[in-house]
């Protein structure tokens, strides 16, 4: 039974996951102290790519992108905004 109710929230999860592939997405997990912010830009079945970008407003040439990967099983909760 605990079994059968994981299973459906990790499909939950990566089906939102799918449905928002690309969109600027709030991410709060276990292993960060702060609210995450940025863009799906890869899952699979397992695990996600938050894709950050950094723009300096004084030089606005500079840019700088992260990718965070974060295992689906890490995330309390994930939001489109």
């Amino acid at each position: 039974m605990l079994n059968r109710i994981k299973r459906k929230q990790q499909v939950a999860f990566h089906d939102f996951v799918e449905s928002h592939f690309q969109d600027f997405v709030e991410v709060n997990t276990y292993i960060s102290h702060s609210k995450l912010y940025g863009v799906i830009s890869n899952y699979d079945a397992v695990s996600l790519t938050l894709t950050i970008n950094y723009v300096d407003e004084e030089h606005p040439k500079y840019k700088k992108t992260e990718s965070l990967y974060i295992p689906l099983n890490s995330i309390k909760y994930i939001r489109k905004l």
